[in-house]
């Protein structure tokens, strides 16, 4: 159904959410959790075969071949201190390769003739086009994507209403459910109510009665299902499920977020990966939101309302899920959080081994 969706919006200038956190440091290293690159049933990760050449020299210098597009494969370099070009060209979505660079910004063409003395990262250049990207997430992404709408009442009678917005997407499906993800303090309940109701609408803007299956606070994750039928009862349009990475981007990649912020639906931002910061909860949040693991820092701007959404590399390939953003004390917008993909998975598997049939 092409180009169907209503208020899709790309969005490059400012956006943003201001939620509280506290302390902030630049992580420059892969985490050990990362390089485990765990795995789930549940969830769909990408895989990729790339052949890279294998010198005579198995015990030579270390040779990375970044891809850039989600993948890196190693080999050595040969007898003569030489790194081996491929012989196949890496692919990426909507995108032309354009040959093998030394440097991440892919501006200087790497030397296949030069020795090497130490270990060497080869990087995949590409020219993008970005009209078709939006293109393939406005045909097929959106159909991951969820508003998630929770309400809380003081009692049947009425009272005291709370409502809090935020946006999911897609993981996993049976044949009569939809699972999807959103962060717990979305569907955190406050003491002082004692009912709640959780509505998702779908990119169409149908809607589901949505039921918690699972939620952790230390995650700031929660586990949604809800019926592939909507609740008026009648046939939608065939959702989708998210595809996982198995690496983290490049810095200054591009990364793609696809939410609801401000209750526009579809919206689209396009930013950069930053790095990966220390991030710990303040305690205020800490009752429903206690991170206390690394998060991705990126520029792809989001609101209130962005809360669960997704955020995707160029390949589209979900790394992380958005729980926050940082401003400036003069209320300016500075980047935002999401929890990486690993996290994400390790979450999922937690209630994997807690609901074995599921």
């Amino acid at each position: 159904m092409k180009h169907k969706f209503l208020n899709l919006i790309l969005i490059f200038v400012l956006f943003f959410s201001i939620t509280s956190c506290s302390k902030h440091k630049s992580i420059s290293t892969i985490t050990e959790n990362q390089n485990q690159n765990p795995s789930s049933k549940f969830i769909k990760q990408d895989t990729y075969n790339f052949i890279v050449p294998k010198s005579d020299n198995p015990n030579g210098i270390k040779v990375i071949y970044d891809l850039n597009n989600g993948f890196k494969f190693y080999s050595t370099a040969t007898l003569e201190n030489l790194v081996l070009k491929p012989e196949a060209n890496p692919t990426k979505i909507a995108s032309t390769f354009l040959g093998w660079y030394s440097d991440i910004e892919c501006k200087i063409p790497f030397n296949f003739k030069k020795e090497i003395k130490k270990e060497t990262t080869v990087y995949a250049g590409y020219e993008t086009n970005y009209k078709e990207i939006s293109n393939i997430i406005s045909d097929n992404i959106l159909k991951t994507s969820v508003k998630v709408i929770s309400t809380f009442t003081e009692s049947t009678l009425g009272g005291q209403t709370y409502e809090s917005i935020g946006s999911g997407v897609i993981i996993a499906q049976t044949s009569n459910y939809y699972y999807c993800l959103t962060n717990n303090h979305v569907i955190y309940k406050p003491e002082k109510y004692k009912y709640e109701e959780y509505k998702i609408y779908d990119c169409f803007n149908n809607a589901y009665t949505g039921i918690i299956a699972y939620a952790d606070s230390n995650y700031d994750l929660a586990l949604m299902y809800f019926n592939k039928i909507p609740d008026d009862g009648k046939t939608t349009d065939t959702l989708d499920t998210i595809t996982f990475t198995s690496n983290m981007p490049n810095e200054k990649d591009t990364v793609i977020t696809v939410g609801n912020p401000k209750r526009v639906m579809n919206t689209i931002t396009y930013g950069s990966y930053v790095s990966l910061d220390e991030f710990n909860s303040d305690e205020e949040s800490k009752i429903k939101s206690d991170i206390k693991f690394s998060v991705i820092d990126h520029t792809a701007k989001i609101n209130d309302g962005s809360s669960g959404s997704m955020l995707l590399d160029s390949n589209l390939r979900l790394i992380g899920i958005n729980f926050a953003s940082k401003v400036s004390a003069s209320n300016e917008y500075l980047y935002s959080y999401a929890i990486p993909y690993y996290k994400v998975i390790e979450f999922i598997q937690n209630y994997e081994k807690q609901s074995p049939t599921n």
